[in-house]
């Protein structure tokens, strides 16, 4: 985790330096993740997520749709890939989903995000499928590289 939390933050950082927007590194939990904002109102974001041999790869789409002094408030969709090995079970899958939450500057370089998604999950195995639909609540602290405020 800790290499790609290192190469997470060289991409974003070398995006930053061809980009200059506002760019972060976030820490949560289970997940580490890299947000680029397009604009005030479009944000773009990658995570990396593992716990207990389940790995999420994931890229989701921001829409910021309020903006006030320290208070960011957003919505938008994610999707990502799935592997799992855990209790017998060996398998990848697809997830997908909607999601709405807030983040708070702490600082200019430093804000608290929570958001909660409902996501579709899909999973296969060699002897099992499974799908359905659940409530995932997210929360992290991300450091801003270069911030346009």
């Amino acid at each position: 985790m800790k290499k790609t939390f290192c190469v997470l933050s060289l991409v974003f950082l070398l995006t930053h330096l061809i980009f200059p927007k506002e760019v972060a590194v976030g820490i949560g939990w289970p997940y580490i993740a890299a947000k680029y904002n397009f604009s005030k109102k479009f944000s773009t974001e990658i995570k990396f997520a593992s716990l207990e041999n389940i790995n999420v790869y994931a890229l989701r789409g921001y829409f910021n749709f309020y903006t006030y002094k320290n208070l960011r408030s957003f919505s938008g969709i994610d999707t990502g890939y799935t592997t799992f090995d855990t209790s017998g079970f060996k398998g990848s899958g697809f997830i997908g989903g909607i999601f709405v939450g807030g983040e708070y500057f702490i600082t200019k370089r430093l804000s608290f995000c929570c958001d909660i998604a409902s996501t579709f999950i899909n999973l296969k195995s060699d002897n099992l499928k499974a799908s359905g639909i659940e409530f995932i609540a997210n929360f992290a602290i991300y450091w801003w590289f270069l911030v346009n405020k």
